[in-house]
């Protein structure tokens, strides 16, 4: 069945940018269609099925480089569809500088939105790897309203690729308004350290490919799709951290660590942690309103200090999301450690829930939550 349409931004079009869809019932990758847009902000590509699709608007750069923005639709029987789609007009800017204030070019600069994860999608509904200028300066499109994580520096995605880092990563909270344009989000970083650390299971032995996560002193996520993990020997190594102090967890498919294990890190100096992992517990939380319907919403798990525990990934997780289909009436959060956890959902058209759930060790803890 033939797709086709039109993508603009404030009724201009977007040409080069790249436009995908995705089945959400499953098929991942094999079934991906992609078409880059014509000078016009125009597209037209074959699908396979009508049905619900995960569909992502990218402008891409050198690699590595995207910003993107997902949308959630659904393409009806037919021979042919229209879909055309109004990019947001949100945005943020700024500049980074070094101590000596002087603009730092090529930093790495990360968009991603707070308030956990949206059903049908991969990062949530934005996500964001760029670089600044030769001045120093960077402006991110295409947001929607809402709460955003804005990182500045670091290796790229914790080092996982044996990349080093110039700077330190330092990370930022924004509020964005419909179509609002936030000026002025600027970045001083220093000379990063590092941090070395070992995964152990409660008997003592060592664990291999454990996910490393590395919260700040606010307890924002310094990387909310971390590669970093341990290697064969159970040690790991996170690089390109801004001087402060910082809690580390660390995963693997069943195993999750109690708390966060504090560590100071300082400029040029490597600091060494031991992280121990426990049975964890798979929350699967689903959605109904009051007549039994599944409804997407946006799931948040928040722990008992109030930190989001929803939206935290490691490759195998993202390539999971892909392949193991989006449109599933389940979200899938953790393995969570032991502890009591609140438990929020905000639908499209504004309904919410929330209700507690206590954690033990076990496997998995099925959750429903009824929209109001």
């Amino acid at each position: 069945m033939r797709v086709h349409g039109r993508i603009t931004l404030a009724g201009e079009p977007v040409p080069g940018a790249l436009i995908s869809f995705v089945p959400a019932d499953g098929g991942g990758l094999d079934k991906l269609k992609i078409k880059t847009l014509d000078a016009e902000g125009r597209y037209e590509l074959q699908l396979d099925a009508p049905g619900d699709y995960l569909l992502t608007v990218q402008d891409t750069g050198a690699p590595g480089r995207q910003n993107s923005i997902e949308f959630r639709r659904t393409i009806p029987e037919g021979a042919e569809t229209r879909l055309d789609l109004e990019l947001p007009l949100g945005r943020i800017s700024g500049r980074v500088e070094d101590t000596h204030g002087d603009p730092v070019s090529g930093a790495r600069m990360t968009v991603t939105m707070q308030g956990g994860l949206v059903f049908g999608t991969v990062f949530g509904g934005h996500y964001t790897e760029a670089a600044t200028d030769d001045a120093g300066a960077y402006e991110i499109p295409w947001l929607r309203a809402g709460s955003y994580t804005v990182a500045a520096g670091g290796a790229f995605l914790g080092g996982a690729f044996g990349d080093g880092a110039a700077l330190g990563r330092e990370v930022k909270s924004v509020e964005l308004h419909e179509n609002e344009s936030k000026r002025g989000l600027d970045f001083r970083l220093e000379q990063p350290g590092s941090v070395r650390g070992t995964v152990r299971d409660a008997a003592g032995s060592l664990v291999a490919e454990a996910s490393i996560f590395l919260r700040d002193d606010e307890g924002r996520l310094v990387e909310l799709f971390s590669l970093a993990s341990t290697n064969a020997s159970g040690t790991f190594e996170y690089p390109g951290l801004a001087p402060g102090n910082y809690t580390v967890t660390a995963r693997t498919k069943t195993l999750a660590s109690a708390a966060g294990v504090p560590v100071s890190v300082r400029s040029t100096e490597s600091s060494e942690v031991t992280v121990v992992l426990e049975p964890g517990t798979l929350l699967l939380v689903s959605l109904e309103d009051s007549s039994g319907t599944d409804v997407p919403s946006r799931v948040s798990v928040l722990d008992a200090k109030g930190r989001e525990m929803n939206g935290m990934m490691g490759l195998a997780e993202l390539m999971q999301r892909y392949s193991g289909g989006l449109g599933e009436a389940v979200q899938r959060v953790g393995p969570l450690s032991p502890g009591t956890y609140e438990v929020r959902a905000i639908a499209e058209d504004g309904r919410t829930a929330q209700r507690p759930v206590s954690l033990t060790g076990q496997p998995e803890r099925k959750l429903k939550l009824r929209l109001k």
